[in-house]
């Protein structure tokens, strides 16, 4: 049984190896129906479903693999991922604080707990990701950090962040995934809600002129009673223009 488990092991490493992961798969459970205990089949088999994206599936493994091996930080971390993906943000946290020790310096893990806080709203997400930017820059990770800002209420630090991100954009050199038009919309939105409506609006107004299309977006800023009532009739002039630009 040792050598069959051994060899089914390996086939299993090989067929991850080229990407079969329902093969690999197959072979890691082969393991496990004989030997539930098995913590390297079951460790394999939990990435595997990761890879598989049945995160559901993937838990249930996990679980049953700290059962066994509660002291493995790098399984709590993927538990956590896993966690993260079945929209339980409150659980990863749970996680990723038992094991805050031997995790501390991993930046992977300190920021899945920033988003992990980020998705339950707690405004400890803040610092987490202030902290995480200082030890090394990543406009990706800026643009959630100036979404957290936002959503705070912190706008004047939420500027700040969209500004730098922008100029990333003009300059070629950001990573973030949006256009330099929405970041500019951004810019735009928070001084029509927090700052300048004025200049907000002639932000929104270059925003569209940059190239950005999201009518939906204004619409529901609109919408959400944060717009000046001596600005709303322009936001709407701009939300149509768009709207009829867009007609065939």
């Amino acid at each position: 049984d040792r050598t069959q488990s051994a060899s089914e092991y390996t086939l299993g490493r090989i067929a991850f190896a080229r990407g079969d992961y329902t093969l690999a798969l197959r072979y890691f459970d082969r393991i496990l129906q004989k030997d539930r205990k098995n913590v390297t089949a079951l460790r394999a088999a939990a990435y595997t479903l990761i890879r598989l994206e049945r995160f559901t599936d993937a838990e249930a493994y996990y679980g049953r693999l700290l059962e066994l091996v509660p002291e493995s930080a790098d399984s709590g971390y993927s538990y956590a991922v896993v966690l993260m993906a079945i929209k339980e943000p409150a659980r990863a946290e749970e996680v990723l604080n038992g094991y805050a020790e031997m995790l501390a310096g991993n930046r992977e893990a300190e920021l899945l707990l920033a988003r992990a806080r980020r998705d339950q709203g707690k405004v400890e997400a803040i610092e987490d990701y202030r902290r995480y930017l200082a030890a090394g820059d990543d406009s990706r990770v800026r643009l959630e950090y100036a979404g957290v800002l936002e959503a705070g209420e912190f706008y004047a630090r939420a500027l700040e962040e969209y500004r730098l991100l922008l100029q990333e954009a003009a300059a070629g050199s950001s990573r973030a995934g949006v256009s330099a038009a929405e970041l500019r919309y951004a810019v735009g939105r928070l001084l029509l809600i927090a700052d300048n409506a004025e200049e907000g609006i002639a932000e929104i107004e270059g925003a569209v002129a940059d190239g950005f299309t999201g009518d939906g977006e204004m619409e529901a800023l609109l919408q959400s009673g944060r717009v000046p009532p001596a600005h709303r009739e322009s936001l709407r002039r701009i939300i149509e223009e768009v709207a009829s630009a867009k007609q065939p």
